[in-house]
C-alpha cells in the first residue's frame, strides 16, 4: 500500500479503539445501505473510497514520500503530519451519547501524541503478518462475522450436546460405534472446507465452552490472504458465508464434549507451551498474595489464570487460556477494578494509586510484557477527572462473552 492508504488505514484502525464515535459511518463501512434497496441515496463503495470520504488525506500528510519499512509511526508520518492527523481527529470526530443515556453531550476525542504510538504500534503488530491489505478492513469484518458467528456456534453447540445425550440412550458397543460415526461425520465436513480453501476462525474447547478467539483469528486471517492474489482482493460489503469456517471450532468443541480430548492444536506438549506453562507457574508463585485474594473472591483456578493472562497481555493465550478482543486502555484500568486488582494491591500491598508512579504494579505486572498505557491517564481515572464507569457496560458484553464470568461475580460501581 502507498502512503496514503496506509494513513487512512491506520487513521481508520485509531478510531476503531473509540467505541462511543458519533460519526460511527466512519468506522462502519458493512452498516452501508444495500445497492438494491429502492430508498437507497448511493451506491455502495468500496472499502477504499468510503474511508477515503471520512478521512481527507489532504489536510493531514505534506509528503508522500515514507520509509517502506515502517518500524515506528515517525517511518510513515513527519512530526509536523503527526500533529496534523492528531489534530484531524481530535478536531473532526466526537464521541459520548446525550444526557438521556447518561453519558452527557457528545465531546471531541482526546487523544494524544502517545495514543498515536501506542496505536500504531498495536496497527504494526498485525501489519506484520500482512502488509498488502486494509487491516482495518478485515478487523471491523471480523467484528461483523463474529457477531453472527457466535448465534450459529450456540446453535450447532446444543446439537453437539445432544449426540453427547443421544449416545447414552445405546449400549455400549453401539455408543461407541455412534459417537465414532459422528466424529468422522464432522471431520470430513471440515476437511471438504478445508479443500474448498475455507479459512478457519481460532478458538479452543474449554470448561466453559467452545471460546472464538478474535486475535489470533484476525492474525490468522491476514496470513491466510497472503497466500491470495493480492490484485483480486475486492473489499465490499458482502463477505463470503462464514459458517464453513467454524468447522474446526466445531469439530474441537465435539472431541472434546464425545473424547474429553482438549483442543487438537497448541496442546501443552509442544516445547513453547511447556516454556508458558512453566512461566505462568513462576508468575503465580510470584504473586501468590494475589491469587489466594482472588480466590477469596469466589474466582475458581481457571478464572485466576484467565486474569492473569490479561494482567500479563495475554502472554499465556496459547495455553488456550481465554482473553478479552481488543482491550482498549481505559478497559485494561476498569478491568483492574472490576476484578479486585487495584482493590488488593491498595489493602494488601498499600499501593497508593493518586501517585503516578504506582500505577507500574498493573501496568508492569509482568516485566517481559509492559503495558504502554499512560500513567498519567490512569490518574486521572483514578482521581475521577473521567470517571472509571464510562463505557463499562461494553466491557461487561466483553467480559460475559469472552470469559464467561457474569457481572454479579465482579466488584461492584459505586
Amino acid at each position: 500500500m502507498n502512503k496514503e492508504q496506509t494513513v487512512i488505514d491506520f487513521a481508520t484502525f485509531t478510531l476503531m479503539d473509540v467505541e462511543e464515535l458519533i460519526q460511527w459511518n466512519i468506522i462502519n463501512f458493512f452498516g452501508q445501505k444495500d445497492e438494491h434497496d429502492p430508498f437507497s441515496d448511493k451506491k455502495i463503495l468500496e472499502y477504499e473510497d468510503f474511508i477515503k470520504e471520512g478521512i481527507l488525506t489532504s489536510e493531514i500528510i505534506l509528503n508522500q514520500n515514507c520509509n517502506l519499512e515502517l518500524k515506528s509511526i515517525s517511518d510513515l508520518l513527519s512530526t509536523v503530519e503527526i500533529n496534523n492527523l492528531l489534530n484531524y481527529l481530535n478536531e473532526n470526530f466526537t464521541e459520548g451519547y446525550p444526557d438521556g443515556d447518561g453519558f452527557g453531550p457528545p465531546t471531541n476525542l482526546k487523544f494524544t501524541t502517545s495514543d498515536l504510538y501506542r496505536l500504531f504500534n498495536k496497527y504494526l503488530e498485525l501489519r506484520k503478518y500482512n502488509q498488502n491489505v486494509f487491516i482495518s478492513y478485515y478487523k471491523q469484518m471480523l467484528h461483523i462475522i463474529e457477531f453472527d458467528a457466535q448465534k450459529f456456534i450456540e446453535i450447532e453447540k446444543h446439537k453437539i450436546i445432544n449426540i453427547e445425550k443421544t449416545k447414552d440412550l445405546l449400549n455400549l458397543d453401539l455408543s461407541t460405534e455412534y459417537i465414532e460415526n459422528k466424529k468422522n461425520e464432522y471431520k470430513r465436513k471440515l476437511f471438504k472446507s478445508i479443500e474448498n480453501n475455507n479459512f478457519q476462525f481460532k478458538g479452543f474447547s474449554d470448561e466453559k465452552g467452545l471460546y472464538f478467539d478474535f486475535n489470533k483469528s484476525l492474525i490468522s486471517y491476514l496470513e491466510f490472504l497472503n497466500k491470495e492474489d493480492h490484485s483480486k482482493i475486492v473489499y465490499t460489503v458482502f463477505y463470503k458465508g462464514f459458517e464453513n469456517s467454524l468447522d474446526y471450532l466445531l469439530y474441537q468443541f465435539l472431541e472434546d464434549k464425545l473424547f474429553n480430548t482438549k483442543n487438537i492444536e497448541n496442546n501443552d506438549s509442544t516445547p513453547d507451551n511447556k516454556d508458558l506453562l512453566k512461566d505462568l507457574s513462576h508468575l503465580k508463585e510470584k504473586h501468590k498474595k494475589l491469587v489466594v485474594f482472588l480466590s477469596t473472591k469466589n474466582f475458581i483456578e481457571s478464572e485466576i489464570d484467565v486474569i492473569l493472562n490479561i494482567l500479563a497481555n495475554n502472554k499465556y493465550s496459547n495455553l488456550n487460556k481465554r482473553n478479552i478482543s481488543d482491550i482498549n486502555q481505559i478497559e485494561f484500568y476498569n478491568f483492574c477494578y472490576l476484578f479486585y486488582i487495584l482493590e488488593y494491591f491498595e489493602e494488601n500491598e498499600n499501593i497508593d494509586f493518586s501517585k503516578l508512579k504506582n500505577f507500574k504494579y498493573i501496568l508492569n505486572f509482568d516485566k517481559k510484557n509492559i503495558l504502554n498505557y499512560s500513567k498519567t491517564d490512569y490518574q486521572k481515572y483514578f482521581k475521577g477527572i473521567d470517571s472509571h464507569t464510562k463505557k463499562i457496560d461494553k466491557l461487561y458484553e466483553k467480559i460475559e462473552k469472552d470469559l464467561q464470568i457474569t457481572k454479579e461475580r465482579l466488584k461492584p460501581i459505586p
